[in-house]
């Protein structure tokens, strides 16, 4: 019985969250090595994806995207890491930033399964739906 994504993700997670960190290289092999021999290899994405997911859970990690329509400053994205952790009850928040013209201004935050969208163009869609109505 060959093991889908998910399985070889949580497979894997049990295997390094029980194990010291001194044995991850090891086990990661051994890992590519189960993979390479069940011609799995092509699932490999798929599996980190959702392995990203277990360990973040674990560790209590929220990855967040902040779109902007220019660079945010430090203070800005300090007080966004802040808010999102808040939120969530996380320990520590990941910001990965983009850059987006068409949004006019303000900024686009989307963590988990969440999208708070303060941008320019965002407040102009619903005045202009408001107006409309």
């Amino acid at each position: 019985m060959k093991l889908n994504s998910k399985q070889y993700a949580q497979s894997l997670f049990e295997v390094l969250i029980e194990s010291d960190e001194d044995s991850y290289n090891e086990y990661i092999k051994k890992f590519a090595k189960i993979l390479f021999d069940n011609n799995q290899t092509s699932c490999l994405e798929e599996i980190v994806n959702h392995f990203d997911r277990l360990w973040n859970r674990h560790y209590k990690i929220v990855e967040a995207e902040i779109t902007s329509a220019q660079s945010i400053d430090n203070e800005l994205r300090e007080d966004l890491k802040n808010y999102i952790a808040k939120l969530t009850k996380t320990t520590e928040v990941v910001i990965k930033e983009s850059k987006d013209e068409n949004i006019l201004g303000g900024v686009v935050l989307k963590y988990g399964d969440k999208i708070l969208d303060q941008s320019m163009r965002n407040k102009l869609n619903n005045l202009r739906a408001a107006m409309v109505n």
